[in-house]
């Protein structure tokens, strides 16, 4: 594993946090429970990329296996089981179970690796 700073990951990356925290004020429905859900794990993926290089397989992997345990945690009503009382603490980790995030950041998983399924191919064919 190999730290550094890569800008292309980190300027999607304040693309995408300005769009999940409009998302978060404004959206309503669909774009806020499922959108916002798929956009969750580029933004986490695009975060973790930004400081450390791994093959795109594993920190794919981590970012999914990190929201599902969250989404788990939620299942366990974790914030009630530790009587988390700060709002901003508890949307972060979430208070409602659901099974449609679940598939919501399986999509998300599935369009960052089709990204860069096909951006490896598109290098890998230059070099």
């Amino acid at each position: 594993m190999k730290f550094h700073f890569q800008k292309t990951y980190f300027l999607l990356f304040l693309v995408l946090l300005a769009v999940e925290v409009c998302i978060g004020a404004f959206a309503s429905g669909f774009v806020r429970t499922f959108v916002g859900d798929v956009l969750v794990i580029s933004l986490l993926y695009c975060f973790i990329c930004t400081y450390v290089r791994l093959d795109y397989r594993i920190v794919l992997l981590l970012v999914l296996l990190f929201a599902f345990g969250t989404e788990c945690l939620q299942y366990y009503k974790l914030v009630d089981v530790l009587h988390i009382q700060n709002k901003i603490a508890r949307i972060i980790i979430g208070t409602t179970y659901d099974v449609h995030d679940l598939i919501a950041y399986t999509v998300g998983g599935i369009l960052v690796f089709g990204v860069e399924f096909c951006r490896s191919r598109k290098v890998s064919s230059y070099g």
